[in-house]
C-alpha cells in the first residue's frame, strides 16, 4: 500500500493506493494535523507521495521518511506532461497534481481542470500531453473574508447556497455574491474552453465543488479525488523514468 497525502490549506486528504488503484480516502481537519500524522504512521505503507502548500509542514517528510520512501515533487523532476509555462519554478504542485490526474484518466482529449479550493484554479491540459497553464482567482471563502475584512460593517459568513438567487438578508446577499460570482467566472471559462477545444472534458474537484457544481454548465466530470490520483501518478511516473524520486 502506498499513500498520497495532500496537506491543503483547509483539510488534509489521505489516499491509500494498492497496485495503482485508489482504495481508501481519509479526510482530516487541519486542527487535527498531529493526530492525523500519528494515525498515518500506524498504517501499513510501502511509500508516500507528499503534497504540501506550507513550508511549516516539513516535519511530515521527516517523520514519514522514518517509515518508508517519501516522494516530493521538485521543479525539473520527471513529470507526465510537458510544461509550457513561463515560470515553472513558481507553479503550485497542487496544480500540477490536478493536471497530471486529468491527463492520466482522460488523455484522449483536451481537459479543463477546475480545483475549487482556498483559491480557484483552472488548468488547461492538452491531449498532446502539454500542460498549457491556467488561471488563479480567489476561492469562495476568500471572497467572503475579503468583503468582511475590507469593509466596516459586512459580517463574516460561511460558504452556503441561499434558497434563491436574490439574497433576502445581508448574509444571503454575501453568500450569493461570492458563490454566484465565482460560478459566473467559471461558467465563462468553461464556455470558452469548449468553443476553443471543440468539446473537450471539464473536470471539477476541490472542497467547494459541491456548492459550485449546481451553478455550472452541465456535462462536467466531478472527481473529488483528482489531486490525490494525480499525485500518485506523478510519483509512479518519476519512479519509472528515473528510478529514484526522493
Amino acid at each position: 500500500m502506498r499513500w498520497a497525502i495532500d496537506l491543503g490549506n483547509t483539510r488534509i486528504k489521505l489516499g491509500a493506493f494498492v497496485a495503482g488503484r485508489l482504495r481508501e480516502v481519509h479526510t482530516w481537519r487541519n486542527a487535527e494535523e498531529e493526530a492525523c500524522l500519528e494515525w498515518l504512521l500506524t498504517q501499513e505503507s510501502a511509500g508516500y507521495a507528499l503534497l504540501s502548500t506550507a513550508a511549516a509542514r516539513a516535519h511530515w517528510r521527516e517523520r514519514l521518511a522514518e517509515r518508508a520512501e517519501v516522494y516530493v515533487y521538485a521543479p525539473g523532476q520527471p513529470y507526465p506532461l510537458r510544461i509550457a509555462y513561463a515560470t515553472p519554478e513558481t507553479l503550485g504542485h497542487d496544480r500540477l497534481a490536478a493536471a497530471a490526474g486529468a491527463y492520466a484518466m482522460y488523455e484522449a482529449c483536451d481537459c479543463l481542470v477546475i480545483d475549487a479550493g482556498t483559491c480557484i484554479t483552472t488548468e488547461y491540459v492538452g491531449a498532446d500531453g502539454v500542460y498549457r497553464g491556467g488561471n488563479i482567482s480567489p476561492g469562495v471563502a476568500m471572497r467572503l473574508r475579503a468583503m468582511h475584512a475590507f469593509t466596516g460593517k459586512l459580517p463574516l459568513v460561511a460558504v452556503a447556497t441561499p434558497p434563491t438567487h436574490v439574497g433576502t438578508s445581508t448574509a444571503e446577499a454575501l453568500q450569493n455574491g461570492a458563490l454566484r460570482g465565482a460560478a459566473g467566472e467559471l461558467s465563462a471559462a468553461i464556455v470558452a474552453f469548449r468553443q476553443n477545444a471543440g468539446g473537450g472534458r471539464v473536470v471539477l474537484c476541490g472542497g467547494d465543488a459541491p456548492f459550485l457544481r449546481p451553478l455550472l454548465p452541465s456535462g462536467l466530470t466531478y472527481r473529488p479525488t483528482l489531486v490525490l490520483e494525480g499525485l500518485a501518478n506523478m510519483q509512479a511516473y518519476a519512479q519509472s523514468t528515473s528510478g529514484s524520486s526522493h
